[in-house]
């Protein structure tokens, strides 16, 4: 479909292309226009044509873009109903009829005109599958699967640098024909697969196995027929019941003990990560949970804060009052009587006046952020010391602005949100978006922001602040109770701040906390129903709840990521000659693991950044075995006709048995299609093992790249090469199952079979497979002509226009052999073909000489294809013609001792010649393109359960293996060969050895609560049991 490509640099591709190979990429042909014959070419979405091929003496072109195309009463026949009354050179009607030569053409130029963007016109009374019987369902299940997929309609093409326009071109046709080969593929794959593992299967089970399996699993017939259909789940129902009873009683004994236990679980785990953000605040790989405190300037957002700590702390003012962000730790301690604050960055002093508080907060950030204006994402942190509030941390950032006042930067708005980003995009952060009641949902800059990076609302809480101020009328108890279009998982918590005019007057917070409960237990839409889930001792009770379960969820990975940063600390600390402990054979271990992988990818052209220029790689090898050598095989496969005569001729007799029948029998063509199908499985599995044996020989070369340790280096290779044999079976199960489906199903609705058989005559297989013309100029006698190989026919022409034949020769019973020159051939002709031409000259051997050692390959590939065999002369090698291979002569002798070529043709009797002949140019038709589909499956099937597969076992499963079979890492590393002159690890980085301590906590926390659970439970049982 693509023709022969070949590898040309980009300057080439794009600036000197020649006239013959832009002839080959173009869409061409000699085409009828007003009774005149025109050569059109399309390219692209223009159509222009001339009046020669050398396309010098342009006529006109249209651009096709946006055009419908239609079929009139003849096949050879389409109009084009153009969308623009436009052209170049040329006027016409926005119809556009074209003639064309054969139905063949016409058929091809419609394809072409599809894939330039040109629709077949839905109001023509023909079909728009005329040619392919496409049914109503077709056109259903295509207008189904569009409208699934999602395709946009081009209407224009996408405008590229005029350089790159035959680059684009050359992407376009290969893509395209690569597609279309995909979709044949496809379409006559499914039906068969379909065919194999549902239908067949399906059957072969209720005939042969289902009553088998009835009586393993049933000892009677009473257990197989069965009794009363609700005996025995009425029974089970009720001794349910009274276990669900039983254990709900017991569930309910505890729920109040486990609640407080819980809310002192809690306020340990918030501890635990509070030390941890005093240990590893400088690092920033740690993602640590949290709250983080988001919302407008306007919000309510320090009033909310303040209220949850009980005291005025924060600074206030005009602008942006809050400019870094504020690690809030609040810590809840009985045994003191007046709360106080302590900051990081001042450990030694001890704040118990909240305004020392908030003039150091100030004070700070000015160290930091030197103009009044700026901000900074260097945090401050601060903790709390109360008797009156929770275990909480919280994070709070600057309010979001719109608009910039006085000296703030005109891009604080951007500065601002890339901060709240950075905090709040963390899988690990929980958001609390501070809104105002009275204003719309839709303009919260909170919540427009959360959705941003948490567009399910898994890890936002909505606080609506000032549900005083609402207007009369008004309320928001809807939303409150979750009748909103925000995506949240969890509702609006309601709260009531201090106004300006209580903060102008110092009001004490715990007074307008009791001013708080009042308003929602009295209101009227919130009524004492609600107000138990409103208010600041609600919120801060949830968000404890909250973070705690957030925390559970979060730190176990946490201490991953720590031992992993360790790890890598301690591997820049040592040099490679300090002592190995456990865990640095851990990581010699993984190191490896990853090297071995590394070299088997490269080894098999997947990551490739270096190659080997010294030796060829096994990818490559592997390349050429299912490429080149496996398809010559394949090709080479079917050249004794008379083998497949007698079978056919065999077919159809036992198919007529004693009847004179008129038609074709199915039976014989599909018995014959069979059988030549089965010669196929022998050569695909010898290629498997081929394949197989070259990817062991990689994986050993590649293990002999470890060299430090030989015990490591040997279970690498055993394991793998263990595998291997096991993706072997697999990838030759997956061969038979490939060829069982072909043999079950014989699709003789393939589109390629139904146009073979319209046009194919009764050719060998080889000519009809091909169906492209073998031409060349080659020189004989010193002179320079077309030759023509077709069939086991050799002609040749003095020109390529085939009118002026000079010659022609029987190449039967001929073979051929190379001579001193890499660019002929000699071919020696049988006795019976030597003949006298007209000249009376006798024809005796046939010196080719060719322009390019690749030409004289390609011919010498022609002439045994023709059944030509090449002769090889004493100090020839057996890999002389071809390069071939010792694993492609294993495959050919493998594949044709299954043949049973025979020397004669089996006689065929007169009356059924006509239906051998037919049946067999069908079966040739078929399977010349089964010989298509099997050469493009082996390698994909190779490729993936053979090559991709090791990828992936080296990469995911050869480290479990390994721990599977060997108890301890010495095991595994073998003996230290550099014990004596290793050194001990020296340096560790505290700061990640106390990080690991602290997460020790954790894991100490939760497994003695789980223990005190496990006891009180069972001592709850026994109580339980006792008194019943």
């Amino acid at each position: 479909m693509i023709g022969e490509v070949k590898s040309k640099c980009i300057s080439d591709v794009q600036l000197k292309v020649s006239a013959q190979v832009v002839q080959q990429n173009l869409k061409s042909d000699w085409i009828s226009y007003k009774k005149n014959d025109f050569w059109f070419v399309l390219k692209g979405n223009t159509l222009l044509w001339f009046k020669d091929e050398t396309q010098k003496d342009r006529k006109g072109s249209i651009d096709v873009n946006g055009s419908q195309f239609k079929s009139i009463e003849s096949d050879l026949s389409l109009v084009l109903i153009l969308s623009k009354k436009k052209m170049i050179g040329f006027s016409l009607n926005n119809e556009f009829e074209l003639v064309f030569t054969s139905r063949d053409v016409a058929l091809k130029w419609r394809e072409w005109l599809e894939e330039a963007g040109v629709k077949p016109c839905l109001g023509d009374n023909q079909s728009m599958a005329n040619d392919d019987n496409e049914s109503v369902y077709n056109m259903s299940s295509s207008r189904n699967s569009e409208s699934s997929l999602s395709i946009p309609t081009v209407c224009e093409d996408m405008a590229f640098p005029e350089h790159m326009a035959t680059q684009v071109d050359e992407v376009k046709r290969l893509i395209n024909a690569y597609i279309v080969i995909l979709k044949k593929t496809f379409k006559d794959r499914l039906p068969k697969l379909c065919q194999y593992e549902l239908i067949d299967s399906t059957c072969k089970f209720i005939g042969t196995k289902l009553q088998v399996q009835i009586r393993k699993q049933f000892p009677s017939i009473d257990d197989i027929i069965g009794d009363d259909p609700n005996k025995d789940l009425r029974i089970e129902l009720q001794n349910q019941k009274q276990q669900y009873i039983e254990g709900i009683d017991i569930m309910d004994k505890f729920t109040q003990l486990n609640l407080l236990k819980m809310t002192g679980f809690a306020a340990n785990l918030i501890q635990v990560v509070n030390e941890l953000q005093d240990k590893l605040r400088e690092n920033i790989v740690l993602d640590l949970p949290q709250i983080v405190v988001i919302g407008g300037q306007s919000s309510g957002k320090s009033s909310v804060l303040e209220s949850i700590v009980g005291y005025d702390f924060l600074p206030r003012g005009s602008g942006i009052v809050t400019r870094r962000p504020l690690v809030l730790q609040l810590i809840s301690d009985k045994n003191i009587n007046k709360p106080f604050g302590e900051f990081l960055h001042s450990t030694r002093k001890r704040f118990e006046s909240f305004k020392e508080i908030r003039d150091e907060i100030t004070a700070e950030t000015d160290r930091e952020v030197k103009e009044s204006t700026g901000i900074s994402s260097k945090p401050i942190n601060l903790k709390i010391y109360s008797p009156d509030v929770l275990d909480l941390t919280l994070v709070d950032l600057p309010g979001m602005t719109r608009v910039a006042v006085g000296n703030q930067p005109s891009n604080i708005e951007e500065l601002i949100e890339n901060m709240v980003f950075n905090y709040i995009e963390r899988d690990n952060c929980l958001i609390l978006g501070v809104t105002a009641a009275n204003q719309d949902l839709a303009t919260s800059d909170a919540l427009k922001l959360a959705k941003r990076v948490d567009p399910s609302g898994d890890r936002t809480i909505a606080v609506l602040t000032k549900l005083d101020l609402m207007d009369n009328g008004t309320n928001a108890r809807d939303i409150l109770n979750g009748k909103h279009d925000i995506r949240l998982k969890r509702d609006f918590i309601g709260v009531v701040n201090r106004s300006q005019k209580d903060i102008n007057e110092n009001k004490d917070i715990k007074e307008a906390l009791a001013d708080e409960s009042e308003f929602f237990a009295k209101h009227p839409a919130y009524g004492p129903e609600m107000a138990k889930r409103l208010g600041i001792k609600y919120l801060q009770e949830y968000l404890q709840q909250e973070l705690s379960n957030h925390i559970k969820r979060k730190l176990p990975p946490l201490k991953t990521k720590l031992d992993a940063k360790l790890r890598e600390i301690n591997h820049k600390l040592y040099k490679m000659k300090t002592p190995l402990k456990d865990y640095d054979k851990e990581g010699l271990l993984s190191e490896n693991s990853r090297k071995f992988l590394k070299l088997f990818e490269s080894s098999m052209g997947e990551k490739v950044y270096d190659v080997d220029v010294t030796e060829e790689s096994g990818g490559s090898k592997i390349n050429l075995l299912m490429n080149d050598t496996f398809a010559k095989e394949v090709d080479q496969m079917f050249f004794d006709q008379n083998r497949l005569s007698r079978e056919i001729v065999t077919a159809v007799k036992n198919a007529f048995g004693t009847h004179a029948a008129l038609v074709l029998p199915n039976t014989a063509f599909t018995s014959c299609v069979k059988k030549q199908i089965e010669y196929f499985r022998r050569p695909a599995l010898d290629c498997v093992d081929l394949v197989t044996d070259e990817i062991i020989t990689t994986i050993n070369k590649c293990a002999d790249k470890i060299k430090s340790h030989q015990n490591l280096r040997k279970i690498f290779t055993n394991l793998t090469i263990e595998f291997i044999g096991i993706s072997n079976k697999k990838c030759k199960e997956c061969v038979e199952h490939f060829v069982e489906t072909e043999k079950c199903y014989t699709n003789t609705k393939h589109e390629d079979f139904i146009k073979m058989i319209g046009e194919v005559k009764t050719v060998s297989i080889t000519d009809a497979q091909l169906k492209v013309s073998k031409t060349d100029w080659i020189s004989y006698k010193k002179t320079k002509y077309w030759f023509v190989l077709k069939g086991n026919t050799l002609s040749w022409f003095k020109n390529d226009k085939l009118k002026d034949k000079q010659n022609s020769i029987n190449l039967s019973g001929s073979h051929f052999k190379s001579t001193e020159s890499d660019h002929s051939l000699l071919i020696v002709l049988s006795e019976n073909n030597r003949k006298w031409n007209l000249g009376l000259i006798k024809i005796d051997d046939i010196e080719l000489v060719f322009p390019t050692e690749e030409s004289a390959l390609k011919w010498s590939v022609w002439l045994k294809e023709a059944g030509v065999m090449p002769r090889l002369s004493a100090n020839q090698s057996i890999t002389n013609g071809d390069n071939e291979s010792v694993s492609n002569m294993l495959i050919r002798r493998n594949s044709q001792s299954d043949l049973s070529i025979g020397d004669e043709e089996m006689a065929v009797p007169e009356h059924i010649a006509k239906a051998v002949d037919e049946m067999k140019r069908l079966v040739n038709a078929y399977i010349v393109i089964f010989k298509k589909t099997f050469k493009d499956r082996l390698p994909k099937l190779c490729q993936y359960e053979l090559i991709d597969s090791t990828c992936e076992y080296i990469g995911t499963k050869l480290q479990v293996q390994i721990r599977k079979q060997f108890p301890s890492i010495d095991d595994i590393i073998g003996d230290d060969p550099n014990k004596a002159i290793r050194f001990e690890l020296q340096n560790l980085k505290q700061q990640y050895i106390e990080g690991i301590e602290i997460m020790d906590k954790f894991s100490k926390l939760k497994s003695s609560l789980e223990s005190t659970e496990s006891t009180e439970s069972t001592e709850s049982t026994e109580s339980t049991e006792s008194t019943e």
